[in-house]
């Protein structure tokens, strides 16, 4: 809240101005025939946004404001917290932090309001809804955990995860260990990011949106992905098709969809005009992302021709959405954003139309291929237990921040944690308002988030010495004359060609995967203790894969060289 006369940022209990003495009238969700649902924190950057808008602060002030009244009438109690105050009053002072500064430095007030609260024995705020992107409040970006085996030329990983633990400086060292997940988290977090070419009107029109719909009514879905990962697809998204979302198409050519999902490269730009619904409100994406400049669209990639790739949606598609929707994502890249403008990014041209929530990851996503053996059961992993997760529980009523906090909760119950694993859980970041759920009209199901969100650790906590680790190990042939050394290392070589050569073996009998030689490989500790191994392999051996797309397989294996997980980017 901000002084009517001078700007100042108030708490909400003041009755008076400190800094000028004006009267300030009280905004409460109490007045409304509403009950409150959820508390949360607008947190935002105001001058640097009205300036990335070119409009005044107080354009800005006023629609966040107007915003918070009318959320409060639906029973969502939004508070504004101002990154760009400038507190000079009898009780405080504070300067306008800069672009540059840390994001513990911006977290540092969201910890402040929530000690606030806690010490007034009031309801704490869980959801916490930033407003602007990477250049107005930062998002934190923490080293690979793949480090060098990442494939990412910058091997960062941005992520708003940081935010839900705003506990100072030391998180950076306690999300690279993994330490992280045994904190408690206090905020469900989402982001309304804005593209390098935005306008105000793209700011305001999402927060009409908004308040239009805060409940998302789905009664049609969409989804699409690649040929390699079709019945995978159809088990993530059982439940969307368990709803009865998904129509049947009939009559459809059988090679253009499975199980009622739309299959690229058979659906490419030439046909996805007759086949991709504008009408859907939930939207889901199994295809491959890429990191180029260029390519902001998402690609299939025949099982007949590997040199086959071709494009299947792009930005200017769901732009193209009429109704009110949420878009969830397992591509690689499949939310980026960060210096991007809205032609070039399917996240920014999605939240500039009709997307209200946008889930995808932003940097390399892995996930399962489906199985070589028809009879052999289809098993998901990582981005496909996040995505299928969200979704079951947004259907379940969830908000979308509560979604994904427990959809990264599921995934940590359901695998052994280990680089990808944690990649995974840190990469998939929610867009939107967090305090949104979906309404199914033809159960009148929908169940409201509950004023005591179910937010804390994502597992329960392990020894000290369970942290994720990595050592390199080399692969070239020990040197000669055989010194002493010399026969040690090359005694680890042949151990670990015999744990390459067990896991080529595995590869070629249960996937069909001719033996390579691993692009690198490690040994890791997983976050339960459990030591391994972690393999990348390339499977674009003719080099066909479009720029800034990779096509790589991850394998897990226990110390002996058995495999435990095979995923594949996407």
């Amino acid at each position: 809240m901000f002084c009517p006369e001078c700007g100042n940022q108030l708490d909400n209990d003041m009755l008076f101005c400190p800094e000028c003495g004006t009267k300030v009238e009280q905004v409460s969700a109490k007045d409304a025939d509403s009950p409150i649902l959820a508390k949360g924190i607008l947190f935002t950057h105001i001058p640097r946004l009205a300036r990335k808008l070119s409009v005044s602060p107080q354009d800005i002030t006023s629609l966040l404001e107007s915003f918070i009244r009318l959320k409060a009438e639906q029973g969502f109690l939004y508070r504004l917290a101002d990154a760009g105050a400038e507190s000079k009053g009898l009780f405080s002072r504070r300067r306008s932090l800069a672009q540059d500064a840390p994001w513990h430095e911006y977290a540092d007030l969201l910890k402040q309001i929530h000690d606030e609260e806690t010490r007034k024995q009031e309801e704490p705020s869980t959801f916490l809804f930033i407003i602007g992107g990477e250049d107005i409040i930062p998002m934190p970006a923490i080293p690979h955990y793949l480090g060098d085996e990442a494939c990412d030329a910058d091997k960062k990983i941005d992520t708003d995860l940081l935010y839900a633990y705003p506990y100072g400086p030391r998180m950076n060292d306690a999300i690279c260990s993994g330490q992280l997940f045994f904190y408690d988290a206090l905020f469900y977090v989402g982001r309304l990011p804005l593209a390098t070419d935005a306008v105000f009107q793209d700011l305001a029109g999402y927060l009409q949106r908004v308040i239009e719909n805060p409940v998302v009514t789905v009664d049609t879905g969409y989804g699409q992905c690649d040929p390699h990962w079709k019945k995978v697809t159809a088990k993530v998204t059982s439940r969307i098709r368990g709803e009865e979302l998904l129509p049947d198409y009939h009559p459809i050519p059988e090679e253009l969809s499975y199980d009622r999902l739309f299959l690229t490269p058979e659906v490419d730009p030439k046909v996805i005009g007759q086949v991709f619904n504008p009408d859907a409100q939930l939207l889901f994406f199994n295809l491959h992302g890429g990191a180029a400049k260029e390519t902001s669209y998402f690609l299939g990639q025949s099982v007949k021709d590997e040199e086959d790739w071709r494009i299947a949606i792009f930005p200017a598609v769901v732009a193209a959405c009429r109704q009110p929707n949420v878009i969830v994502t397992e591509a690689c890249y499949g939310a980026r954003f960060i210096g991007f403008d809205k032609a070039h990014s399917m996240l920014l041209s999605a939240m500039a139309a009709n997307t209200l929530i946008y889930l995808g990851a932003s940097r390399v996503a892995y996930g399962k291929p489906d199985p070589r053996d028809p009879n052999s059961p289809v098993q998901m992993s990582n981005a496909d237990i996040l995505t299928g997760e969200f979704v079951n529980h947004m259907l379940d009523g969830f908000p979308a921040g509560a979604a994904l906090f427990e959809a990264r909760r599921c995934l940590h119950q359901a695998s052994e944690i280990g680089p990808v694993e944690s990649t995974t859980l840190v990469e998939f970041n929610l867009f939107g308002d967090p305090t949104l759920f979906i309404m199914l009209p033809q159960t009148e199901k929908a169940a409201a988030p509950a004023a005591k969100s179910n937010i804390g650790t994502l597992c329960s906590p392990t020894t000290e010495s369970c942290k994720l680790e990595r050592v390199s190990i080399p692969t070239e042939e020990a040197p000669r004359p055989m010194s002493l050394l010399a026969q040690v290392r090359a005694q680890v070589d042949a151990n670990i060609a015999e744990i390459q050569s067990k896991i080529s073996e595995q590869l070629y009998k249960e996937w069909g995967i001719s033996p390579r030689k691993p692009v690198c490989m490690s040994r890791t500790t997983s976050l339960n203790g459990q030591k391994g191994y972690e393999v990348q392999y390339d499977l674009d051996d003719r080099k066909k894969a479009p720029e800034g797309f990779y096509n790589r397989l991850s394998v897990s294996s226990d110390m002996n060289g058995r495999i435990r997980s095979v995923r594949v980017t996407k």
